[in-house]
């Protein structure tokens, strides 16, 4: 009788373990939903929560050879922050993720130019009226059409309702805006020194001459290949260096060589926001499908910067 009650103590025992264990996991699981329906009813209630953090990304990265995941030290949402422009989906090219603040150049110590012209008698100077003209064109979101013309040369309005444009047309809403009727100007300069745009380029190594075709007034101002001679002729040309910080200003025009050089060349307007290493961002619209029209572009991309320019107010001869 002793052995049989030796026996059954071990099952006893086991059973009173595996009792103890399921009553612990049944209190922690009831604790896991108390705490659920608290921070729901903290949600409902309005009741304010710890802010939360987003990644700063890589300036560099490249989201199909490198780990998204292993992003840099998350930073705290700032307020107040911009919110004029527009952002849908991840945008691994840029220095910080939407919600962040984002700085101008008083928070570097770099005071604003403001142009001591002011063509269009409006209280605003040029420098200033070319940042506006470029932000007020781009917050028509328009859609990227590298093959549409227009019976006057500048954007209009499709049938659709939609504005199509290229990244040229940024930069003559912003000259516009200053009083400057931009597509007279540049349609002047090809006619009175053709040699800029053919010649000139060819010996640069540029281009070949007679290549660019030039000639087609409802086209022609609304070409990078076309627009670099211009600026380097009848704008104040300025350093390409990003290290010199206080050289890049809000309104400045900036042009860039693309896979073919000038042929798919780029250009933008500096932007008066600026990404935490103090480099400004720039105003442009690039392709299709862009949806973020300002953008921390200059140190991102991998197109060559060549050209940096400030309008001075040339009119015509």
């Amino acid at each position: 009788m002793r052995d049989l009650n030796r026996s059954e103590t071990p099952r006893k025992l086991g059973w009173m373990a595996l009792m103890i264990i399921a009553v612990l996991a049944f209190t922690a699981a009831c604790g896991a939903s108390v705490r659920e329906s608290d921070e729901s009813t903290a949600a409902r209630s309005g009741e304010v929560t710890e802010a939360p953090t987003l990644p700063v990304v890589s300036p560099t990265l490249d989201p199909e050879t490198e780990d998204v995941t292993t992003t840099p030290e998350p930073t705290t949402v700032t307020e107040p922050y911009p919110t004029d422009t527009e952002y849908v989906g991840p945008a691994f090219d840029y220095t910080r993720m939407p919600g962040h603040y984002i700085k101008t150049g008083e928070d570097f110590g770099i005071a604003t130019y403001h142009s001591p012209l002011d063509k269009n008698a409006n209280g605003v100077d040029d420098q200033t009226d070319i940042l506006r003209g470029a932000k007020q064109y781009l917050s028509r979101k328009p859609q990227y059409n590298a093959s549409s013309y227009f019976a006057g040369g500048y954007p209009e309005i499709n049938e659709q309702g939609i504005w199509e444009g290229v990244c040229t047309d940024v930069v003559a809403a912003g000259l516009v805006a200053a009083g400057y009727d931009f597509k007279s100007l540049v349609d002047a300069d090809i006619r009175n020194h053709p040699q800029w745009f053919t010649t000139e380029l060819a010996e640069q190594g540029l281009g070949r001459e007679g290549a660019f075709e030039i000639g087609e007034d409802k086209i022609d101002f609304r070409r990078v290949r076309v627009l670099y001679p211009f600026f380097e002729h009848r704008a104040e040309k300025l350093t390409t260096d990003l290290t010199d910080l206080a050289a890049w200003q809000p309104g400045d025009i900036v042009i860039f060589f693309g896979s073919s050089g000038l042929w798919n060349g780029h250009i933008a307007v500096i932007s008066d926001r600026r990404a935490d290493d103090g480099v400004p961002y720039v105003l442009h619209h690039a392709n299709e499908g862009q949806t973020l029209y300002e953008e921390d572009y200059l140190t991102s991309t991998n197109k060559t910067i060549v050209g940096h320019y400030r309008w001075n107010g040339f009119d015509g001869e």
